[in-house]
């Protein structure tokens, strides 16, 4: 089974893998890499800003963070409760620079501000696409022109015995 980016977005992790582990044959490899903890903490501080902030306030209380985003560590214990007696889990930093202000705004848009924009009143989802996109584009610009993010990625491998 193999999985590129995706897991992050699935939050019962304990249930999936031990969907997996009993879909796997003997000697059967499971390999994902998908956001770890500390990916995007530029975009993800913001984010909570936003949504504390007295215009967005109505959602925070109710709002369902969109993603799981665990360290190694406890992610070993996941893949252990799930049956899996032979597996490697490591964190990798894949930072990223953006070229352009428009490729960045637009990785900002897709996908990371869809759940959020789903929580909110259409007359307020604008707003606070605009107020995300200003802050973050403000915070990573760098003196190069570029803008930066730092991307954490967990990567599992596993072998069903």
């Amino acid at each position: 089974m193999f999985s590129n980016a995706a897991m992050h977005w699935i939050k019962d992790h304990n249930s999936v893998l031990h969907k997996i582990h009993a879909s796997l044959k003997p000697n059967g490899i499971l390999r994902m890499q998908f956001a770890g903890g500390g990916n995007c903490p530029t975009l993800i501080r913001i984010l909570k800003e936003s949504m504390d902030s007295s215009l967005f306030g109505e959602i925070a209380n109710d709002f369902e963070w969109p993603w799981y985003m665990p360290d190694a560590e406890s992610y070993e214990d996941i893949l252990s409760s799930a049956g899996f007696r032979q597996y490697r889990v490591w964190m990798e930093d894949a930072d990223r620079y953006f070229m352009d202000e428009q490729s960045f705004a637009g990785w900002i848009e897709q996908p990371s501000l869809i759940s959020f924009m789903n929580a909110l009143p259409k007359d307020n989802s604008a707003l606070f696409r605009d107020m995300v996109v200003e802050k973050t584009k403000d915070t990573a610009l760098q003196p190069d022109g570029t803008y930066f993010e730092a991307f954490r990625r967990i990567n599992v491998f596993a072998v069903k015995e």
